[in-house]
């Protein structure tokens, strides 16, 4: 595992092996960037590594409010760029 410095937001890297990887989307060829705050007015949107180091789960959790997510990659060009999660206290 690897922690990443963002800020708030802690952001881990879990390297793991994948079912089956799927091929990247040819609609992102630049990455993603994942709004997974199902339009929640407080949010906070964290960077990652692009594209990541190889199969794997990006584990985020904020320090503040403690929502956690977990995000699939496979250092694919349509890997995430970034993650927008909702404030689970809404600030």
């Amino acid at each position: 595992m690897t922690d990443l410095p963002n800020g708030h937001v802690r952001v881990t890297w879990i390297a793991r092996t994948l079912n089956e990887p799927n091929e990247p989307d040819p609609k992102y060829p630049d990455g993603r960037h994942f709004d997974i705050a199902r339009g929640a007015v407080n949010a906070c949107a964290v960077a990652v590594p692009y594209p990541a180091a190889g199969e794997g789960l990006w584990l985020l959790e904020c320090r503040d409010c403690g929502t956690k997510a977990l995000v699939t990659a496979n250092g694919a060009a349509d890997d995430p760029r970034s993650i927008k999660l909702a404030c689970k206290w809404g600030v």
